[in-house]
């Protein structure tokens, strides 16, 4: 099952065009990745004291609706793949009210070494902690999940929840 992160719609997130701006839609992505790391007990502070960190490579985001002052949204993501240092987290943006699909996105992240600056295999420990999350989110399917399958709900290769460490480098640590 995907991470649920809830959040509403500020009067400070509605842009020129009387809506969510892109970057807002950008801001729940990752702060729902922080939220789910955090549930499974790795925030930001484990990490740092790890040395270990998650830096995104890339976003993909597809704008499906607009996001109003006010409503109420569940922000759905998991981790759909992850190889040897890196990872790919699907997002999902629904609105509470109807179920009515806002948003897609897909974040590639690195895992590194802080101490180096560079790539490093993700520790079996991390990889551990996800196991329990495993039903996908389906596209079509707004506020819809498929029930587990016979393999506990696994769909697809090992994942696991991604922290946002703040203040390590604008744009580059999230």
């Amino acid at each position: 099952m995907p991470y649920r992160h809830l959040v509403e719609v500020r009067p400070e997130d509605i842009d020129e065009l009387g809506h969510a701006g892109n970057l807002v839609y950008l801001r729940w992505v990752l702060e729902a990745a922080l939220a789910h790391s955090t549930a499974v007990g790795l925030d930001q502070a484990a990490y740092l004291a790890r040395r270990e960190v998650w830096v995104v490579r890339s976003h993909e985001i597809e704008y499906l609706r607009p996001a109003l002052s006010g409503e109420r949204l569940a922000v759905e993501t998991r981790v759909a793949s992850m190889a040897a240092a890196s990872s790919v987290r699907r997002t999902r943006i629904l609105r509470v009210s109807d179920g009515t699909e806002l948003c897609r996105a897909s974040t590639d992240w690195a895992f590194l070494d802080l101490g180096r600056g560079r790539p490093r295999r993700i520790p079996e420990d991390i990889r551990i902690r996800e196991r329990r999350v495993r039903t996908p989110i389906w596209p079509g399917t707004p506020g819809r999940l498929p029930d587990a399958d016979a393999s506990g709900g696994r769909d697809g290769p090992e994942r696991m929840p991604h922290p946002i460490p703040a203040g390590v480098g604008p744009g580059l640590l999230l």
